[in-house]
């Protein structure tokens, strides 16, 4: 992890210790790996010595866990469990596990399910196919929401003015030469999205990764929720057809899970 060194802001009420650990989680969700302690140390402006003892307490009470290539940390499940827990995404989080599971094993795509934090999307779920280009996104992954189609999928549901809002000031990165790098490119991309009813990135946020997103809604028939569907784009146009049989397992699988939510489309 690279960056200049963060310089704690202290309150009243804050506590330093707790300020630290929460410092390095977020680190951890957004991708560091805690591998090189000095770096990473320097990066967070923690301590050596106390970033070693951060992360061996928050690894005992699984917050983090070793990742399985033997390379750093990645977040552990006792933490995604907490969160989903004490969230208003619980039933969401409950209901969600089959129908994501089903989602990955009748596509052999990496099925996700992700939530709206600010102009971020939070993937609160994985499902891998057993195949060598699945999906490597962990659970509690922050990533830009503009550059995802689970962001996508949500946002098109919403009213351009409150899209405008939201983004107002945000620094739009380039993740590859696809990423809708700007609010107008965005602001495109979802109305196509709303005209086809399903949100399609061809490599947007990693090269040569293709995704399909679709929102999940509640009984409001708020969209609270993505589901999205990722793989090579072999995976999206072969046969020719495969697109559109992707699209509609997709749809289908958000329609249940909406469904479970208290949500059923009008009928017209």
């Amino acid at each position: 992890m690279s960056g200049p060194a963060v310089t704690e802001k202290r309150t009243d009420f804050g506590v330093p210790p707790i300020t630290r650990a929460v410092r390095l989680l977020r680190a951890i969700a957004n991708g560091e790996r805690a591998e090189n302690m000095s770096a990473t140390a320097r990066a967070l402006g923690i301590n050596r010595t106390t970033l070693m003892r951060i992360l061996a307490t928050l690894e005992e009470e699984r917050f983090i866990e070793k990742h399985p290539d033997g390379h750093g940390y990645r977040i552990g499940l006792g933490l995604v469990a907490i969160a989903a827990m004490g969230s208003p995404t619980k039933d969401l989080t409950d209901l969600a596990p089959p129908i994501v599971r089903k989602l990955a094993q009748d596509l052999g795509l990496s099925a996700h399910l992700g939530v709206l934090d600010k102009s971020n999307v939070i993937y609160l779920m994985r499902e891998r196919p057993n195949t060598p280009l699945a999906s490597n996104i962990q659970p509690g992954s922050h990533i830009p929401a503009y550059a995802t189609t689970l962001g996508r999928a949500i946002l098109a549901t919403w009213n351009p003015k409150d899209v405008q809002a939201l983004f107002e000031g945000v620094a739009f990165e380039s993740f590859t030469d696809a990423t809708p790098n700007s609010l107008p490119k965005l602001l495109e991309a979802l109305d196509r999205d709303r005209k086809s009813g399903i949100s399609s990135s061809e490599g947007y946020y990693l090269p040569g990764v293709w995704s399909l997103g679709t929102a999940v809604r509640d009984q409001s028939g708020t969209a609270i929720a993505a589901l999205n569907v990722t793989g090579t784009p072999q995976h999206f146009t072969e046969p020719d057809e495969r697109r559109e049989e992707i699209a509609a397992v997709l749809k289908q699988a958000a329609k249940d899970l909406s469904e479970r939510l208290g949500y059923f489309a009008p009928t017209s």
